[in-house]
């Protein structure tokens, strides 16, 4: 678990909803990355063509 307890609801929904992933810029959720699927914004986007947005 975080050491924030404020961020201890954030991943106790991520277990719950049994996601693929979080993504976040949060650096404490980050270094969950080893044992939970927390991921940056850039990591999430990545194999979605880079970018949330449509360009036209």
């Amino acid at each position: 678990m975080t050491a924030d307890p404020l961020e201890q609801p954030v991943l106790g929904t991520l277990l719950a909803a049994q996601t693929n992933c979080l993504a976040t810029g949060d650096t404490a959720l980050l270094a969950l990355a080893p044992h939970y699927p927390v991921v940056t914004p850039a990591q999430f986007w990545r194999p979605h063509g880079g970018t949330p947005f449509a360009i036209i």
